[in-house]
Order: structure tokens, then C-alpha cells, then sequence
């Protein structure tokens, strides 16, 4: 259950961090990226993984389910042509508080790579791929609850992203 101190820190600061994380923090780039989750390259000028703004290692690690990364499969500017940006960070937060929910259970190492598609038409597509000791119904678990988020759809274009989740030692 969550009281109304939390709510307002999930409706406002948590906001902010993750609009800061998707989109001020470029930390790497290359022409290419061979995409481990659909076994497709994906080419452009620049490629920008995103981290939260004053990303610290050391204070991540303290987290049992955490968001590592977000990457984007397209240009920031088709991104921002396609979908409101605090719409797009407001879905990737309902995305972090499920894993957060399904994962939280797990006492050993994992990550999982989470690619979302969203459609103009239909509903977004999951795919997964995770490292470590997961069992099949967590992973179904968090599929489940994947398929009860409502749909997005973009304004034309397709927008592909992944998430990196980082599940820690409890």
C-alpha cells in the first residue's frame, strides 16, 4: 500500500528522475549496436545510453532492483516527434515498480534486458532476455503484469527502447 507521502514522491521526484535519466545523460556511443534481444543492428550517427543524472556505481549498488540503463533504438528528435516525453518516463516508471514488485522475491544475482516496442495501432510488444537464476514463474510473473500495463501508441513511428534492470543480493 502506498500512503500519500510516497505517492506524491512516485508522482513528482520520481518523474523527474527518470525524464532526467531518459534524457540528459549521454554515456556512450558507436555506429552500430548488435541488439542481443532481437539479434537485429541497429545504425545511427550516435548512439546514447542513458543513466540517471549524478549516476554513482557505489550508491546503485545499495539497491536490490534497479534500473541501470535506458536505450533508446531510435533519434531522441523521432522519440520526441512521436510521443510526450513525461507520458513515455511515466510508462517506464510503471515498468521499474512492477519489476520491482516481481523481482523483489529474488535473493541471488540477475539482470534482465527489457525491449518495449511501442506502436502506433497496437499494443506495445515485450521481449526479454535475462542473465542469472530466474524461475519460470517469475518470469511469467512479470510478463503478466507487463500485459496488464495499459497500451501506448505513437503518433507515427514505432519506438523501440530497452531497459536494463539490475537485480542485487538482498
Amino acid at each position: 500500500m502506498v500512503n500519500s507521502q510516497e505517492s506524491k514522491f512516485l508522482n513528482t521526484g520520481l518523474r523527474s528522475i527518470i525524464i532526467l535519466m531518459i534524457f540528459t545523460l549521454p554515456c556512450g556511443a558507436q555506429d552500430k549496436y548488435e541488439n542481443p534481444v532481437d539479434g537485429k543492428t541497429y545504425e545511427t550517427d550516435k548512439w546514447n545510453v542513458y543513466k540517471p543524472e549524478g549516476y554513482d556505481a557505489k550508491s546503485h549498488e545499495k539497491e536490490h532492483v534497479s534500473i541501470d540503463s535506458v536505450r533508446l533504438l531510435i533519434s531522441e528528435y523521432e522519440v520526441d516527434s512521436n510521443l510526450e516525453i513525461e507520458v513515455l518516463a511515466e510508462f517506464i516508471t510503471t515498468i521499474r515498480l512492477l519489476a520491482e514488485r516481481i523481482f523483489d522475491p529474488i535473493s541471488e544475482d540477475a539482470e534482465i534486458l527489457l525491449q518495449v516496442t511501442l506502436h502506433k495501432t497496437s499494443r506495445q510488444d515485450y521481449e526479454v532476455m535475462y542473465q542469472g537464476e530466474l524461475s519460470e514463474e517469475i518470469l511469467q510473473a512479470f510478463y503478466d503484469g507487463l500485459e496488464d500495463i495499459p497500451e501506448l501508441n505513437t503518433l507515427e513511428l514505432d519506438v523501440p527502447f530497452q531497459i536494463h534492470f539490475v537485480i542485487r543480493k538482498s
